[in-house]
């Protein structure tokens, strides 16, 4: 082992790929910080290369690296702010929230900073961080909703900088800010307006980084556009699609019958991703598509190079607010027409035109509170071929559930489950007999989130055995077979299931939604009628809660659903 003061901090990431060789050199690392080497610069390479190895499903590699190691450096560093932005963006990443105790610790390091004087780009993040991590460990809280309130008082003071000639160039940080709002509440026109805010000073940030006035794509592309206009079209437009979650992911399962199905007469399609899992998503993929599909090493620049490169006519935005990278892409505007699509919701980057919806997912007035143009295409706003389902690993036997018992299921990520929301599923429960509801937890606490149902069962008088939880499964693939064991799926409310509900519907399971405002509390609703299925949706908590009941007391209405649901796959638009 080389000393590492002495060595060239670019090749010694490079070999950290190596997720043995990375373990076999924690006792050094560790030894160099007994010796008082200041470490954070090779820290923070470290955490984000971490990323790769918990895909890896190396996740006791990120345990070591954090309980054993990172975390006694950062409390020595002299200046660990941005250690603790890595540390608390790996958290929300790498679903860490199955080790809780270094989740809290991440958390209390990023409590003890929030006093100091930061400026407020940094404050920003930091409680962005905070609320997501929060979120991701317990679920609608008063914990979160405490960084929640701190959020928006944060941004309430960015008018005076919206004014300011020179934006703090820290800014662009906040470009990809927003999106846990949504878990809290159902209210788009107020986190809209918050997000146009950082959007702003996001957007003012990156293009200064750049020294750019106007828009970089080549003159060729405006000339082969406007041409497009006025007589008819003989080339193929260049459509390009960015987004990092080309993988078993929910972008990677959808998008891939897009790319399929893009007439090539028509349309001349690439990706663009920063990070590549070569599973077999992936490599379905290359294989179909072979270098259209870019993995592009380097960040913002490099991107936005290859998109010139490529003269892409229109790009296509599928992370939302996800993907910092993606953001500051969009903000460059390398392309002449961009878009957002499949995200948790609209950019409201100035820089992008139009956001891809339906006329369910996304009421009439929602132009009033977006910066992009609303395109509501004709059906849905997104179609599948279907998902790949294997034998069940799950039985009523295993869970000691009779064969006549209804049985309610609900999967969703912890920053879905809402109080008010698990409240109603409950009263369900509660209302009919020899029912049972399974919860599937994920990017949470179990023990605590198991907690908070069984405290809710027992003030309703309801036996904490007819609340199970059911583990989780090693591939999607068994996860799906497995939902079939549910009479009913109940949706989580203000953010719905999105690729969640389409595997339910998939699998022919009755689904329960609550219809609200904003796109997350649309979702379950558009692909509900774009199956051809109004049964189970619901525009109050009440009819909610009326809907759970009659799909649990009316077989009958069960298997007309399912029946529907298993015609819809011939001929719905979904």
């Amino acid at each position: 082992m080389p000393d590492l003061a002495e060595t060239n901090l670019e090749g010694l990431y490079e070999r950290l790929i190596n997720v043995d060789e990375l373990l076999a050199q924690l006792d050094d690392l560790k030894q160099s910080y007994n010796n008082q080497l200041h470490l954070g610069n090779l820290i923070i390479p470290i955490l984000k290369r971490a990323r790769n190895y918990w895909y890896g499903q190396r996740q006791w590699l990120i345990v070591e690296l954090i309980e054993e190691f990172v975390l006694q450096i950062t409390v020595q560093e002299e200046d660990p702010v941005e250690i603790i932005q890595t540390l608390l963006r790996l958290l929300n990443c790498l679903e860490m929230q199955r080790t809780p105790q270094s989740c809290r610790k991440i958390i209390n390091l990023g409590e003890e900073y929030l006093p100091k004087d930061l400026s407020i780009p940094i404050r920003i993040i930091i409680i962005y961080d905070l609320m997501k991590a929060s979120l991701n460990l317990y679920g609608v809280s008063d914990q979160s909703l405490k960084y929640y309130l701190a959020y928006t008082q944060a941004i309430s003071k960015c008018d005076q900088c919206l004014l300011e000639d020179e934006i703090d160039s820290a800014f662009y940080k906040v470009i990809y800010v927003g999106s846990p709002c949504l878990y809290f509440f159902d209210n788009p026109r107020n986190n809209n307006s918050m997000r146009q805010v950082l959007a702003k000073l996001g957007l003012s940030a990156v293009r200064s980084m750049f020294a750019l006035q106007t828009e970089i794509y080549p003159e060729s592309i405006r000339n082969r556009l406007s041409k497009r206009t006025t007589c008819h079209a003989t080339t193929p437009l260049k459509i390009g699609y960015m987004t990092d979650f080309l993988y078993q992911h929910s972008v990677g399962w959808l998008v891939r019958w897009t790319l399929q199905y893009h007439d090539p007469e028509k349309f001349d399609v690439y990706t663009y991703s920063t990070f590549k899992l070569q599973d077999k998503v992936y490599n379905g993929l290359v294989k179909k598509h072979g270098e259209k599909i870019r993995y592009i090493s380097g960040g913002t620049k490099n991107v936005m190079n290859k998109i010139q490169e490529d003269e892409i006519d229109i790009l296509i935005d599928l992370g939302s607010l996800t993907e910092a990278t993606n953001c500051m892409v969009l903000a460059v505007k390398p392309a002449p027409i961009q878009m957002t699509w499949l995200g948790s919701d609209a950019s409201q980057i100035s820089t992008v035109d139009y956001y891809l919806a339906d006329r369910y997912s996304l009421p009439d007035e929602a132009q009033e509170y977006y910066q992009e143009r609303i395109v509501k295409l004709p059906n849905c706003y997104i179609a599948v071929d279907g998902f790949e389902v294997d034998r069940p690993s799950l039985t009523r036997r295993d869970l000691e559930i009779p064969d006549h018992a209804v049985i309610y299921l609900s999967s969703q990520v912890g920053p879905k489950r809402h109080p008010n929301n698990m409240k109603l599923q409950i009263q369900i429960l509660s209302q009919v007999p020899n029912s049972y509801f399974l919860v599937k937890f994920r990017r949470i606490d179990e023990e605590i989130a198991l907690e908070n149902f069984i405290r809710l069962a027992f003030d309703m008088g309801i036996e904490s055995d007819r609340i199970k939880v059911i583990p989780s499964t090693p591939t999607s693939e068994i996860h799906r077979a497995n939902l079939k064991i549910a009479d009913v799926i109940l949706d989580t409310y203000p953010y719905n299931g999105a690729t969640t509900t389409l595997e339910a519907l998939w699998c022919e399971v009755p689904l329960v939604t609550r219809v609200g405002q904003q796109f997350a509390a649309r979702n379950s609703y558009s692909m509900l009628m774009n199956a051809g299925v109004t049964e189970g949706i619901a525009w109050t908590d009440e009819e909610y809660v009326n809907w759970g009941v009659i799909f649990g007391l009316n077989r009958d209405l069960r298997d007309r659903v399912r029946w529907k649901l298993r015609q819809s796959k011939r001929s719905s638009p979904l």
